[in-house]
């Protein structure tokens, strides 16, 4: 694939990941932190915004030699799967409350 093709895929990667980590906050925070403080429900578009401010501070980049490819892959794995990991067993710690 060009280069330039996979330059292209990263603010895409970037969206997705954000809204899904968006899309699974919301639901954490309804599961864990309404219910036990109180506190409003979050709907998605300032649960995406909250997961960009924490991932601005505490994403941390290194060098990496490992071809493009191979990067925007395992950024699109963990794009998605991180997400589902953290819904499921969130969903799980949730059946105990």
């Amino acid at each position: 694939m060009e280069k330039r093709a996979l330059l292209f895929t990263i603010p895409i990667i970037g969206t997705v990941s954000a809204v899904l980590n968006g899309f699974v906050l919301t639901k954490l925070w309804g599961w864990f932190i309404v219910p036990v403080f109180k506190a409003p429900e979050l709907s998605l578009v300032p649960a995406i915004g909250l997961g960009i401010i924490v991932s601005f501070f505490t994403t941390s980049y290194k060098e990496n030699s490992k071809p493009l490819e191979e990067i925007l892959l395992t950024a699109t794995l963990v794009a998605i799967f991180k997400p589902a990991l953290f819904l499921l067993l969130g969903w799980v710690v949730h059946l105990f409350m």
